[in-house]
C-alpha cells in the first residue's frame, strides 16, 4: 500500500513555521559583541565594502610589544595590515555587500548568517527530496530532517558566527550534493561540465570541504557501476571544477592585484601545522575532547540516531551490495566528521568546520524515525508529554557546555579543586543516559520485533527535547554562547574600556576588546604575546599604554596562569595599574 503524501501546501507551512521558529530563538543574539576570528572578517568586509580590497588587520609579535614604548608613526590600524586571503573571499563579498547597503556592525554581519540559515534549511528539504526521490513519504521525511536541523542549538548559534562554514558554505555544499544525487542514474558529458562548474563554485567558498564530495561520490559510482565509470567521472568533475576555478581566480587576482598564492600557503600551513601533534595519548585525549564537544553541540542523541542508522545501512548493504543515493551523504558526513576532529577540532570551543555535517544527520536520521513512528502507530499525547519530560531533565540539569568548559577552566586558572565540576558533569551524564530511557517508558517505545526501531523513536524525541531545552537555556543566559562559551562580562569589560581609554590610547587587550571600544591605535596580539615575560614587561612599563586586559573567553589556561604569576608582569601591573575583575575578565588601568 502507498503511503500518502504531504501537499505542497502542508510541506510549505511547514517549512515557514520551522523557519520562523528558528529564527525567533536566534534574533536574541543579533547584537552580541564580536569575538576572536569574526572581528577580522568584519574588518576585511569593511575594508572590501569602502575601499575594494580585502584587508585586515594583522597581529603583533613579541618584539614589536617589548618596543611599544619606541613605537612611533602611523597608528595599528594602518601599520598592520594584511590581506584576508585565507580562503577565496567570496563569503567577504557578500558581507561587504551588506555593509555597503546597511552599514558596517555585528548585527548586519549576523545578518548574513540569517539569510543562509534560511537558505539551509530549504536546501536540507531539496537534499532530502533528492535522495529520497523514489518514496512516496519523501515530503514527510524532508520536513521532519528540516525540523530536526533547525531547532537545533548548533544549527542557531552556528548561524550566527560570522564565518564561511555555518553560513554560505552550508547551503551551497548541500545544493550541490543534491546535484550530485539527482545525476547518479544519468548520463551525458554536460552532466558532468555542470557538476564541475558547481565544484569551482564551491571552492570560491572554501578550498578544502567540498572537495569531499568527490572521493564520496567515487565510491558511491564505484559501487553503483564501476570502477572505471567512478573514475571517469569523478576526474571530470575535479579537472573542470579545479580548473574553472583557479581561472577565475587568476583572473581575480591579477584584476585586483592580489597575491594568488595566498590561500594555498594559509591551506598548507593549516595541513601541516594544526594536525594532531604529541604523543598518542595526547592526541586521542584532545580528539575525543573534540568529539565530545560536538556531541554537546549538536545532540548526542542525534549522533545515535545517525549511528543506528549507519549501522542498519552497513547491515543492508552487507547483504544487497547495492548502494542508495543516502550513502552519498553517510560518507560526506563520516568524512567531513573525521577530518576535521583531528585537524581543525574547535575554535574557542565551538565546532564551526563541523557545522555542514549537521543537515545531513537530520535527513540520514529522519528516515528511519519515521519508518518507526508509522510502524508504532500514532500516539500524539504521549509523545508530546515525553518530549515535555525529556526537556525537563536537560534544562533541570544544567548547560552542559558550560560545565565541561568554562567552569572547568576558571578552577584551573584559580587552582581549585575539580570535585565539585565533576560531581555536576557526573550527574549531566546520568540524566543524558536517563532521558531516552524516561521517554520510551512514556512513549510506549517502538514494536518489539525490531530492536532498532525500540530505539528510534526515543532518541529522536530525546534529540528534540535536548535541543528545545538548550535553546532556551542558551536565549536566557547570561554568559557567552559561542565562541569563548561560559564566559561572563564582555560587555561589561566593553563599557569600562571605553570609558577609561581614549581612541587613541595604547591599550593591551585580546582582538574583540580592543575592536570592540573602536580602538584603532593599539596592535592586536598575537598568542607568543601572552607569555612574553619581556614583551609584557616592555609594554606595561611604557608610560603610554594605559590599559591591560584578559580573560577566560581568549586567552588560554597557560596564557592566565603565566599572567597571574610571572613576577615581571606582576611587578610592572601593581606598580602602576588599578585592577579589576569583571566577570571571567581581570582589567588593569593606570593610574592617574
Amino acid at each position: 500500500m502507498t503511503e500518502p503524501s504531504l501537499t505542497r501546501r502542508a510541506v510549505g507551512l511547514g517549512l515557514v513555521l520551522v523557519a520562523a521558529a528558528s529564527l525567533g530563538f536566534a534574533s536574541r543574539f543579533l547584537h552580541d559583541p564580536l569575538m576572536a576570528d569574526e572581528v577580522y572578517l568584519v574588518i576585511a568586509a569593511d575594508h572590501l565594502a569602502r575601499e575594494g580590497r580585502p584587508m585586515t588587520r594583522t597581529k603583533a609579535d613579541a618584539a614589536r610589544f617589548a618596543a611599544i614604548a619606541r613605537a612611533s608613526g602611523p597608528s595599528a590600524d594602518e601599520r598592520d595590515t594584511g590581506y584576508a586571503l585565507w580562503h577565496p573571499p567570496l563569503y567577504i563579498h557578500l558581507v561587504a555587500v551588506v555593509f555597503g547597503l546597511a552599514g558596517t556592525g555585528a548585527a548586519q554581519a549576523r545578518l548574513v548568517g540569517l539569510v543562509c540559515l534560511l537558505a539551509t534549511i530549504l536546501a536540507t528539504y531539496v537534499l532530502s527530496q533528492a535522495v529520497f526521490r523514489d518514496r512516496a513519504d519523501r515530503r514527510a521525511i524532508g520536513l521532519l530532517a528540516v525540523f530536526l536541523f533547525a531547532v537545533n542549538p548548533l544549527a542557531i548559534q552556528g548561524a550566527l558566527v560570522v564565518d564561511i562554514d555555518t553560513t554560505l558554505l552550508t547551503p551551497a555544499l548541500l545544493l550541490a550534493l543534491a546535484a550530485i544525487a539527482r545525476s547518479l542514474d544519468t548520463t551525458g558529458a554536460t552532466r558532468d561540465l555542470a557538476l564541475g562548474a558547481l565544484v569551482a563554485a564551491l571552492l570560491w567558498i572554501k578550498l578544502t570541504t567540498p572537495l569531499v564530495i568527490l572521493p564520496a561520490l567515487a565510491v558511491v559510482l564505484a559501487a553503483r557501476r564501476s570502477i572505471r565509470v567512478a573514475l571517469a567521472r569523478t576526474g571530470v568533475i575535479a579537472v573542470v571544477g579545479v580548473a574553472g576555478f583557479l581561472v577565475t581566480w587568476i583572473a581575480y587576482t591579477g584584476t585586483l592585484g592580489l597575491p594568488a598564492a595566498a590561500p594555498f600557503e594559509h591551506l598548507g600551513a593549516s595541513l601541516f601545522g594544526v594536525g594532531p601533534h604529541g604523543a598518542l595519548p595526547a592526541v586521542a585525549l584532545d580528539t575525543g575532547l573534540a568529539l565530545a564537544r560536538l556531541a554537546l553541540w549538536a545532540s548526542p542523541f542525534l549522533l545515535l540516531l545517525w549511528g543506528l542508522a549507519l549501522a542498519q545501512r552497513a547491515s543492508e548493504l552487507a547483504s544487497t551490495r547495492t548502494p542508495r543515493s543516502e550513502d552519498l551523504l553517510h560518507l560526506t558526513a563520516v568524512t567531513i566528521l573525521v577530518a576535521y576532529l583531528f585537524v581543525g577540532r574547535t575554535t574557542f570551543s565551538f565546532p564551526r568546520y563541523h557545522y555542514p555535517v549537521l543537515p545531513l544527520l537530520a535527513i540520514l536520521g529522519a528516515s528511519p524515525v519515521l519508518a518507526a513512528w508509522r510502524a508504532a502507530g500514532p500516539r500524539y499525547g504521549r509523545w508530546l508529554l515525553a518530549t515535555l519530560v525529556g526537556a525537563a531533565f536537560v534544562w533541570l540539569a544544567g548547560d552542559p557546555l558550560v560545565s565541561t568548559y568554562a567552569a572547568v577552566r576558571e578552577r584551573l586558572v584559580a587552582g581549585l579543586a575539580l570535585g565539585d565540576v565533576i560531581r555536576r558533569v557526573a550527574l549531566q551524564a546520568a540524566v543524558l543516559v536517563v532521558t531516552p530511557l524516561a521517554i520510551a517508558s512514556l512513549g510506549g517505545g517502538g514494536p518489539r520485533t525490531s530492536r532498532a526501531p525500540a530505539a528510534v523513536l526515543p532518541l529522536a524525541v530525546a534529540t528534540l527535547s535536548y535541543s528545545l531545552a538548550l535553546d532556551a537555556i542558551q536565549t536566557r543566559a547570561d554568559y557567552l554562547v559561542r565562541y569563548g562559551y561560559g564566559g561572563v562580562g564582555t560587555r561589561e569589560v566593553l563599557a569600562l574600556l571605553g570609558r577609561e581609554v581614549r581612541p587613541e590610547s595604547l591599550v593591551l587587550a585580546p582582538a574583540e576588546l580592543v575592536y570592540g571600544i573602536g580602538n584603532r591605535a593599539s596592535p592586536f596580539p598575537e598568542n607568543g604575546v601572552w607569555t612574553s615575560g619581556p614583551a609584557l614587561a616592555g609594554a606595561l612599563s611604557a608610560a603610554p599604554v594605559r590599559a591591560f586586559a584578559y580573560g577566560l573567553p581568549t586567552n588560554t589556561i597557560e596564557q592566565l596562569l603565566f599572567l597571574e604569576h610571572d613576577p615581571r608582569v606582576v611587578a610592572a601591573l601593581r606598580e602602576s595599574f588599578r585592577r579589576w575583575t569583571i566577570g571571567s575578565y581581570t582589567v588593569w588601568v593606570r593610574r592617574p
